[in-house]
């Protein structure tokens, strides 16, 4: 004995408990966004837990726990004969002590020796800690199933509730799990969690704990076991890149274990409505680009086993819309069925299920999902056309089902409404009639009318910033984290297409051009003898539009005149300008850089965005602000240099840190303390005045050219389109006075999207939906005016001061006080008397004009 005695740990840790603790992640508001643990566990302080879960554990586990000293000898006794019957250890007679004992210092094998320990050890903690402390390791400490640990997480995760409001029904249920946590667990076998639920009512009864009466009620009391989603699964993308950056800085044991409290730029609700937006955007171009086929074709012999696998995932629907995230009844009443309700009565629009094809007419297909056969005409499915890229949407409709639908197809359909058919992508008048055709065929009888649907095999990313301080609010990676966690926010490189040339026109506003410029669109050939190739852009419409203003350029995405204003500045100039607005990937040392040939993510092309947006200054993009470690140390903190507070009065988030907190790392791998960042400006990567001449470009993008569809916001707004070759990669991306957002559109391998599918079509609906969401609710600011900004009518054919006689069209352009002197110096009034429309049609004498070539 005096040799295992020596064998025992210390248990002086026990008296310092830090047992492994939840990281939590909140967004801005304070709203929790995700979780990191190895074990889900919440610690509760024994005088917070209700007398009757302690009195349900200790009823079923150790009815003598305040009596005994560590062990029972009579239990042991038992557990000894039933040894020497089975010829094996078959019962533990553990009291909770040596449970304690157990869970903290041993294994779980079977042994005896282990058995001598555990009861030495039980025997120790007795003389080190008082009976309250032994608890209150064990309630905290226990598996109680479910990927929870101790029944703070078991209240949640079986119930949705605090373990102080657990009532005495569902305390009993968690105190019948220690035995066997799997097999007893309520969401997988609500009878036998019944069974235990009753026998430590039985006991409390028995030991004196509670009454009959009281007994009864409890079992009486059907308790509902709700479905357990991780917090992870509101943002999932935002999950990921969290996890990641964490554990560039911090080692895993303490992002897993270590309890850190992280506080985010990220606003939660913003988050949910870009996934949304992302969704519903990549869910109208699928309508757009044709019907795939069915999820499979069945043979006749394969369809009864099919149709009964769709009745169980509708039944799973059904139970979810009546019972919400109930998954299972423990009580009187265990089953918790699917209602025997018509199913039109229970699911929405919104539902989504699987059904098969098992007959066929001239006008309709009959859809048998195993509650109900329902009605799929043509009307809910003039999408379906075959896919062709070289074919835009509505070129074709499919008129019958049987010209894209065979008996045998397990396709996914859902009921029918008006919202869903004005997503097809076709003509107005062919849905118009869809909608009167499917009206009519709802009224003919109770059987269920569907739409046909798939889900989107393209993929989208956004990502949404404060422009003035470069926090990131908003991250989407793709339209489902659960089938590919590929982070294309932050991960995929793409070439953003037009939406680089902006930063191109920054260059030349910087280096003699204007806004009023006036630029050439002609056809240009260019040879390399070397390589044997040979180039001829042209503008997306394959036209030329010959002499323009630079804002008329960028307005209606020019081509050619952005490659001639990159030969003209050089390569090199782009490249620099692209440094200084945060563009840090390769780019390309030829003239196609001008047409963003080059490849980015979409986190990075939003800093050249946001710097216009910001006045010239270039703010970092960063997500995290503040973490406190468990014991309150401040170890890490992102000040950028001006206070969101101060710029968004909507913003409520405090960071003060509570007095008597230390700056101390805490399992830091390289991030610095608090005090060794200092609180700077952001760098001025060009002048106030470049940045706002930008934004009136960039807002004339909105206004009068390819980005059209953002004058939906209701608020000045500016951004640029980008579309690559063959439609492959498609993007929007622009701000407001309040935020920046980017948007990109694209399949994962490089193939196109489908005719017509550009940035404006495919990129910028999901911007225009997403900002609506963000600005709900916040006044309409406009872009502010740099001093050194001056404002003059310019003739948008000629480049020249507008006079009261011109004819041509005229537009308010800013310049700085250098470009409207060399602009004035070259007015010629002595022609004042000519006609100035003749003076001006003259091609040698405009390109005597200094910006034009």
């Amino acid at each position: 004995m005096a040799w295992f005695n020596s064998q025992l740990p210390r248990i002086d840790s026990l008296k310092n408990y830090e047992p492994a603790l939840i990281t939590q992640v909140w967004d801005r508001h304070g709203r929790l966004l995700t979780e990191f643990a190895s074990q889900r566990r919440i610690i509760v302080p024994l005088n917070k837990m209700p007398k009757h879960l302690r009195d349900a554990f200790i009823a079923a586990e150790d009815d003598q726990f305040y009596e005994h000293f560590g062990i029972d000898p009579l239990g042991i006794l038992r557990a000894a004969w039933k040894m020497v019957v089975a010829g094996r250890i078959r019962q533990g007679a553990s009291t909770i002590t040596q449970q304690v004992a157990r869970s903290f210092f041993l294994t779980q094998q079977r042994k005896f020796s282990r058995k001598i320990k555990e009861i030495l050890l039980a025997l120790k903690l007795e003389r080190n800690l008082t009976k309250d402390d032994i608890l209150f390791l064990y309630l905290n400490q226990i598996y109680l199933g479910r990927g929870a640990y101790g029944v703070g997480a078991a209240a949640q995760m079986y119930f949705g509730v605090s373990p102080e409001d657990l009532t005495l029904a569902q305390s009993a249920i968690l105190a019948g799990l220690p035995p066997a946590p799997s097999r007893y667990a309520p969401h997988v076998s609500p009878e036998k969690a019944r069974q235990r639920q009753l026998y430590v009512l039985r006991r409390m009864v028995e030991t004196g704990r509670i009454t009959q009466q009281a007994a009864d009620e409890a079992a009486a009391e059907p308790v509902r076991i709700i479905r357990w989603e991780a917090p992870s699964w509101r943002a999932p993308w935002v999950d990921a890149a969290l996890r990641a950056w964490l554990l560039e800085r911090f080692d895993e044991d303490t992002v897993m274990q270590g309890g850190l409290q992280v506080y985010t730029t990220f606003d939660l609700q913003a988050v949910t409505a870009a996934q949304q937006a992302v969704r519903w955007g990549l869910e109208n171009l699928d309508k757009r680009r044709g019907y795939r086929g069915p999820l499979t074709h069945l043979t006749d012999a394969e369809m009864p086993a099919a149709i009964s696998e769709c009745e169980q995932l509708v039944d799973a629907l059904v139970r979810k819309r009546t019972y919400g995230n109930v998954v299972a009844l423990v009580g009187p009443v265990l089953e918790l069925t699917a209602p025997a309700l018509p199913v039109t009565d229970v699911l929405t629009p919104d539902d989504v299920f699987q059904g098969v094809v098992t007959g066929m007419t001239r006008t309709l297909a009959w859809v048998d999902f195993g509650r109900g056969v329902g009605r799929l005409s043509g009307a809910g499915m003039r999408w379906a056309r075959e896919i062709d890229p070289e074919k835009s949407a509505g070129e074709e409709t499919v008129r019958r089902p049987a010209e894209r639908l065979r008996v045998g197809d397990r396709i996914l359909v859902r009921p029918w409404d008006e919202a869903h058919v004005r997503r097809y992508g076709i003509r107005p008048r062919d849905i118009e009639e869809a909608i009167e055709e499917l009206q009519e065929l709802s009224e003919q009888g109770p059987t269920m009318v569907l739409l046909l649907e798939q889900r989107p095999d393209a993929q989208s990313a956004l990502v949404s910033v404060l422009p003035q301080t470069g926090e990131l609010i908003a991250l989407v990676g793709g339209y489902d984290f659960a089938e590919s966690q590929f982070n294309r926010a932050i991960q995929a490189r793409r070439q953003p297409g037009s939406a680089f040339k902006p930063i191109v026109y920054s260059a030349a506003l910087d280096n003699g051009f204007s806004p009023a410029s006036i630029l050439i669109d002609t056809p240009l050939v260019y040879e390399d003898a070397e390589r044997q190739f040979r180039w001829k852009p042209k503008n997306y419409e394959g036209k030329f539009y010959g002499p323009m203003t630079l804002v008329d350029a960028l307005t209606y995405s020019r081509n050619v005149v952005t490659i001639q204003l990159v030969q003209k500045l050089g390569i090199s100039t782009i490249k620099e300008r692209a440094r200084q607005l945060g563009i840090t990937s390769p780019l390309p040392d030829d003239l196609s850089m001008a047409l963003g040939s080059g490849v980015v993510t979409p986190i990075e092309l939003i800093r050249p965005y946001a710097t216009f947006a910001n006045g010239g200054r270039r703010p970092e993009v960063e997500f995290v602000r503040d973490i406190w470690d468990a014991a309150g140390n401040h170890v890490y903190s992102y000040l950028p240099p001006t206070s969101a507070e101060t710029i968004n009065p909507y913003d409520p988030f405090e960071m003060t840190p509570p007095p008597g907190r230390r700056s101390v790392p805490f399992g830091l791998v390289s991030a610095p303390p608090v005090a060794s960042l200092p609180l700077t400006e952001f760098p001025q990567a060009i002048s106030p005045e470049t940045a706002y001449q930008m934004t009136f470009l960039l807002r004339n993008v909105v206004e009068r050219g390819t980005g059209w569809r953002a004058r939906a916001l209701g608020r000045p707004a500016a951004g640029k389109t980008g579309t690559t070759d063959d439609n492959i990669d498609s993007w929007f991306v622009g701000f407001t006075a309040d935020y920046a957002s980017a948007v990109w559109v694209g399949f994962d391998q490089l193939r196109p999207l489908g005719k017509y599918e550009t940035g404006s079509r495919a990129a910028s609906p999901i911007w225009v939906r997403y900002m609506a969401a963000v600005h709900e609710g916040i006044p309409v600011h406009d872009f502010d005016v740099p001093e050194g900004i001056t404002f003059r009518e310019i003739d948008l054919k000629t480049g020249r001061p507008a006079n009261p006689w011109s004819r041509n069209k005229t537009l308010l352009m800013p310049f700085r006080k250098d470009q409207l002197d060399a602009l004035l110096a070259h007015e010629d009034d002595s022609r004042s008397s000519r006609d100035p429309q003749q003076w001006f049609d003259d091609p040698a004498t405009l390109m005597q004009r200094p910006g034009a070539w």
